[in-house]
């Protein structure tokens, strides 16, 4: 669970510190897909606890 919390926040951090990087390639979608998938790991996660 520790992992999963870890991986969600790190690519939520990256995302916001790039984000001029983000918005110039329009990558938002891909973004909000890696962030899902990493909080959908977590919740597993937390849910088998």
């Amino acid at each position: 669970m520790k992992n999963s919390d870890t991986d969600a926040n790190g690519k939520a951090i990256d995302s916001l510190l790039n984000f001029e990087t983000v918005k110039y390639f329009a990558n938002e979608k891909m973004e909000i897909d890696r962030y899902d998938a990493s909080m959908a790991g977590y919740e597993c996660s937390a849910i088998h606890i």
